[in-house]
């Protein structure tokens, strides 16, 4: 029962984490985005890479268990 309810915090975690990616990604498509200074930019890339690497975290461990 305990691992299952780990699992579903684990699946929303996951469901969250993918909302936030495609909000991130169409940020970085917007003019507002575009206004913003290199660095600013290559720290949105980073959060952006960072962020996918968790989800193929969050997806490996979803496929074990």
């Amino acid at each position: 029962m305990e691992n299952n309810n780990y699992k579903e915090r684990v699946k929303a975690e996951r469901y969250d984490l993918i909302d936030k990616i495609k909000r991130l990604k169409k940020f970085m498509k917007s003019k507002e985005a575009n206004s913003l200074s290199i660095f600013e930019k290559d720290l949105l890339k980073s959060q952006l890479n960072t962020m996918k690497t968790y989800k193929h975290l969050l997806d490996a461990r979803l496929d074990w268990m």
